[in-house]
């Protein structure tokens, strides 16, 4: 496509620092979590009991899943694989949406069309870089796993679930900027269902419906079971899910006008309400368009966290785990003041 390779460039020019920093910072994630087992959990004894706690905690098998094996590397990617994941499909979708539905709200891409570009170059220019940068990110995390002294294989099928579920995500967002006239619905669609295909996965671990997790593509990915005999097809599966959503995307654009969406805008009301009078009610109907459907995704993962923790400090308090990795350690005698406090 004409101009594909110009775009390519300037996509990246405009993302230098962004770009890098979210691989960085993604991959830096996973290499600082095999460090923090090493010193947390440094005997097969306390990652046993750290693997029969979570398997009693509901929240963490919710939102992480249980653990497969008692190695390092498979209680780090029982703790971070699925955190990895999300924050690659996060970073893949505001990355692909700036570049599409962003560029077309803020009057760019009808000047490049002035040029001499093909109608899908930039979708095309963005599909490229978005992807790109998770197979990069899915290199960069195996080789960092590697360093740090965990299996080459375990580490390259976390790199691989990171990656794959943002390629997931990036051929989502690519259909949903077809759909929709702005960015912000975009984005924040996709990275709604993105979050509830996940969380399907853990209701299928608390249910013990097994079959309901193999439904959904984040599920396989969840389930490719890093350091603890990899299951290398479902990364195979997912990626041919990622390029029928790309072709999907390809076959919408070829139906919709330049800043117009396939979906239709709905009506508002012919009157609006009293109560809208006020500065309050104006301020919570500029925004009540991002925060409704952006919420549940944090509140619910701040809730299951805050459960998580809370059910692990109060039942792992005498493990050996959690002594600040310091074989011996124990608290400190109370001290008494003159006033005996």
């Amino acid at each position: 496509m004409a101009g594909t390779t110009a775009l390519i460039r300037l996509i990246l020019r405009r993302d230098r620092v962004w770009l890098p920093l979210w691989l960085l910072m993604v991959a830096g994630f996973a290499y600082a979590t095999v460090a923090t087992i090493e010193t947390l959990l440094p005997t097969l004894e306390s990652r046993r009991q750290y693997a029969e706690q979570i398997a009693a905690n509901p929240a963490v098998l919710l939102m992480q899943g249980p653990a497969y094996e008692l190695s390092v590397g498979a209680i780090a990617a029982q703790q971070r694989a699925a955190a990895t994941m999300i924050f690659a499909a996060l970073g893949s979708v505001l990355f692909l949406v700036r570049h599409t539905r962003s560029d077309e709200q803020a009057g760019r891409r009808e000047l490049l069309g002035a040029a001499p570009v093909g109608r899908h170059a930039p979708l095309t220019a963005a599909l490229t870089v978005v992807l790109a940068a998770n197979a990069v990110l899915a290199v960069l995390m195996a080789a960092l796993l590697t360093a740090a002294g965990v299996p080459a294989a375990g580490s390259l099928a976390w790199g691989l679930v990171a990656g794959c579920g943002g390629a997931l995500a990036t051929g989502m967002a690519a259909v949903a900027v077809q759909l929709t006239r702005g960015a912000r619905p975009a984005a924040v669609g996709t990275l709604t269902l993105f979050f509830a295909l996940y969380l399907v996965r853990g209701v299928s671990e608390l249910t013990g419906a097994a079959w309901l997790g193999w439904l959904v593509p984040t599920g396989w990915l969840l389930r490719a079971r890093p350091y603890a005999g990899e299951r290398w097809w479902v990364f195979a599966a997912a990626a041919l899910v990622a390029a029928g959503l790309v072709a999907l995307a390809y076959r919408l654009a070829e139906r919709r006008d330049l800043g117009a969406g396939l979906l239709p805008d709905r009506a508002g009301p012919a009157t609006a309400a009293a109560w809208l009078r006020t500065p309050p009610a104006l301020a919570w109907r500029m925004q009540r368009g991002g925060w409704s459907p952006g919420s549940p995704p944090p509140c619910c993962s701040g809730w299951c966290w805050g459960s998580a923790g809370r059910r692990r400090s109060s039942g792992s308090a005498g493990a050996p785990a959690w002594r600040c990795g310091r074989p011996g350690w124990a608290p400190p005698a109370p001290r008494r003041s003159s006033t005996g406090w």
